[in-house]
C-alpha cells in the first residue's frame, strides 16, 4: 500500500473513531465529556450537521466493507485438478516453481521474478513473469519464447492450462540485481525452517 493511500486510511480512520465517540457521548452520558459535547455540539446547528454527515459517511463505509468481505473472490493458494484417476491438489507454489524453472532454462535470461494467482478453477489460473536479460536484440521475441515455454510446461508437468502468462522483459541492470539477490537471500535466511 502507498504512504498517500495508507495516511487517508489513518485520516479517516481516526475521524471515524471521534465521530462514534461523539455519537455515544450525545447518546450515553459521559461525565466529563457530555456536558460539553452538549453544550457546543446540540447549540450549533453546522457542527450537528457536520457530526450526522461523518456518522453517515462512517456508516456508509462500514456497509462497504462488510459488502466486500461477502462478495469478494478470495484469494486462492490452491487449485483441484480432475483427472481420469482422481484429484490432485496443486498449489501456487508449485506453479511457480515450474515457470521460474522453466524460464531459467534459457541462457540469456540473468534473473525471474514469477507471481502466481489462482481461483476455484484451474482454467483461471494467471501466471506473470518479470524476467532481467543482459542481451537486448530480441526482448519480444525472448518474451514470446518464455511465454510459450512456461504455459507448455506448466500445462504438461502439472495438468494445470493457465488462462493467461504474462511475460515482461527488462534488460539487466547489474547493480540492482544484485540488491535484490542480496536482499532475497537475506529474507530467505531469516525465515525460520519449522513452521
Amino acid at each position: 500500500m502507498g504512504g498517500f493511500r495508507r495516511f487517508i486510511r489513518i485520516v479517516w480512520t481516526l475521524v471515524a473513531m471521534v465521530a462514534l465517540f461523539v455519537a455515544i457521548a450525545v447518546i450515553y452520558p459521559i461525565p466529563q465529556v457530555s456536558p460539553v459535547i452538549a453544550n457546543t455540539l446540540m447549540n450549533n446547528e453546522y457542527a450537528l450537521l457536520a457530526e450526522v454527515i461523518i456518522l453517515g459517511v462512517v456508516l456508509f463505509g462500514v456497509l462497504c466493507f462488510f459488502i466486500h468481505g461477502l462478495f469478494a473472490r478470495s484469494k486462492k493458494h490452491e487449485v483441484v485438478v480432475k483427472n481420469d484417476l482422481g484429484e490432485l491438489i496443486i498449489q501456487d507454489k508449485a506453479v511457480k516453481s515450474v515457470a521460474e524453472e522453466t524460464a531459467h532454462q534459457f541462457s540469456s535470461v540473468v534473473d525471474e521474478d514469477v507471481k502466481v494467482k489462482m481461483s476455484n478453477s484451474p482454467e483461471k489460473t494467471r501466471i506473470s513473469v518479470k524476467a532481467y536479460t543482459r542481451d537486448a536484440n530480441d526482448l519480444t521475441g525472448l518474451s514470446k519464447r518464455i511465454q510459450e515455454a512456461v504455459w507448455k510446461k506448466v500445462d504438461l508437468t502439472l495438468g494445470v492450462h493457465a488462462e493467461k502468462v504474462d511475460v515482461d522483459m527488462e534488460q539487466e541492470d547489474y547493480e540492482r540485481t544484485q540488491q535484490e539477490s542480496a536482499s532475497r537471500q537475506n529474507r530467505n535466511s531469516n525465515r525460520p525452517r519449522v513452521k
